[in-house]
């Protein structure tokens, strides 16, 4: 009898543990143009295998139990535009035997219709458009040239519009030794110089957007690809240009057709396997073309091995990488607990250190690296065990509140401005006047703007209510008056 009363208290004081250091979490969803409680909002704690609930009759939910520390809240109703994980979610703060009340407005989807058109009036049909900001509204021009976009958000928008190639051909007309055509890809409205700029209001459907596309100068591009270890070709050789990955002839030669003149980015490999040491290269076309363009392959194909160390002990969840131009050029570093870290087999070449804070929040950091007591931006990676890194983390701080107008009132989608020193960091406020963001520590004038200030200048041009403040650590419930 003894050992079973024991062992039955050993239990009550484990359950007692665990119960002390859950809360809850108690949240509202409503229309954010009109404050009406949305009932059957999806709700989607952070956090492995988290079931999907659903909010009552009155917009509400109440997780129970919930863990204490930082958990973040997915939020979706059908019409309108979901609330996911990332910057627009607010990170939640769960105190262990309290519960956290909050408050999630969402927005009516806004839609855009219209025709995409050649400048004389002709439909194109089968291109793709996307809306730059929510990039899940994507669709596909009709044989009319008629498209619409759904789910959108409320604010400044821009379309990514792709022109089928076929479509391009076709339309293409030479004359006098000139061709002349249609674009590859444009955004409109940055691309048109007679546009509007384009802005939606929550739940708005705007109908009757006519893209016209003008026909431009259309030229060549063509090369040879050389393995610089051998002098030759590749036998199969890769190049990614201008959205497409095209494999090389036997003879390393390539041809690109029908191009805009402008800047263009390429890469070139050894193959589709060996994809280590791209060869890369940031291309200007001009109105003749470019012909006779040879890319050479590095001719020094060993891997070596890097080693450092944080100066203090990251949390726990930091990271630390390695990144090259080029796809798959990232190489992850093996982090152990006393903060050294290592990477194995990493291609000769130049590699860009880069850092992530760790803890409940994942925090990045401005990350300061080191090697041989010099500050360094790249390293130059050589065969065989290289010099040791050494890293300092500077963990940004948060930075929360409110943007008002002068009468006390929140001001919704304000722009924000950091700016410290040669630095300018821009942020969008939300619907509801709030806002969170992040930077690295350090001394800045914060101001802010309605929204339709979109340019960088003017955070530069004076307000009377900016602020000079010193973010050392973690700011809360700052309240920021517009600038007029």
């Amino acid at each position: 009898m003894i050992g079973l009363r024991l062992a039955t208290t050993s239990l009550l004081v484990a359950a007692t543990t665990a119960s002390a250091a859950t809360g809850a979490i108690a949240v509202t969803v409503r229309d954010a143009a009109t404050g009406l409680l949305l009932p059957g909002a999806e709700l989607r704690l952070s956090g492995p295998d988290q079931p999907a609930k659903r909010s009552n009759d009155r917009g509400f939910f109440r997780f129970e139990t919930v863990p204490a520390g930082t958990h973040r809240l997915a939020v979706s109703h059908s019409g309108y535009v979901p609330i996911r994980f990332g910057p627009a979610d607010v990170p939640i703060e769960v105190r262990e035997g309290a519960q956290t009340t909050i408050e999630r407005l969402l927005q009516p989807v806004a839609s855009i219709e219209g025709r995409l058109l050649t400048a004389d009036g002709g439909p194109i049909p089968g291109a793709s458009i996307t809306a730059v900001t929510n990039d899940d509204s994507k669709t596909t021009s009709g044989n009319d040239g008629s498209f619409r976009l759904m789910g959108l958000p409320s604010g400044s928008q821009s379309l990514s519009v792709q022109l089928p190639e076929n479509f391009r051909r076709a339309a293409a007309r030479t004359t006098t030794g000139e061709t002349r055509g249609l674009p590859a890809s444009l955004f409109y409205p940055e691309d048109s110089k007679s546009a509007e700029p384009l802005t939606l209001a929550m739940g708005q459907r705007l109908s009757g957007l006519e893209i016209r596309v003008a026909s431009v100068p259309l030229v060549a591009f063509s090369g040879t690809v050389i393995d610089g270890a051998t002098g030759q070709p590749p036998a199969h050789g890769q190049l990614e240009f201008n959205g497409s990955t095209l494999s090389l002839a036997t003879d390393g030669r390539f041809h690109f057709d029908l191009l805009a003149p402008g800047e263009y980015y390429l890469l070139a490999y050894r193959s589709a396997a060996d994809r280590a040491l791209p060869a890369s290269a940031k291309l200007t076309i001009g109105p003749t073309g470019l012909v006779g363009y040879k890319i050479i392959l590095s001719a020094d194909t060993g891997v070596g091995r890097v080693e450092g160390r944080f100066r203090a002990a990251p949390q726990q969840g930091a990271a630390v990488s390695l990144i090259t131009r080029g796809r798959n050029g990232r190489v992850e570093g093996a982090l152990q607990t006393d903060g050294s870290f290592f990477f194995d087999s990493v291609p000769v070449g130049e590699w860009t250190p880069t850092a992530w804070g760790g803890g409940a929040e994942r925090r990045s950091c401005s990350a300061r690296v080191s090697q041989a007591g010099r500050r360094i931006g790249r390293i130059q990676v050589a065969a065989g065990v290289n010099q040791p890194l050494e890293v300092e983390c500077a963990y940004h701080v948060k930075i929360t509140g409110t943007v008002v107008d002068a009468a006390g009132r929140p001001l919704p989608e304000a722009v924000l401005f950091l700016t410290g020193g040669t630095s300018i960091l821009s942020y969008g406020g939300k619907v509801d006047g709030t806002f969170e963001t992040s930077a690295p520590p350090g001394d800045y004038t914060i101001s802010a703007w309605p929204k339709s200030y979109r340019y960088r200048m003017n955070a530069m041009q004076g307000c009377g209510n900016a602020r000079k403040m010193s973010f050392r650590a973690d700011v809360a419930d700052m309240r920021l008056v517009v600038c007029p």
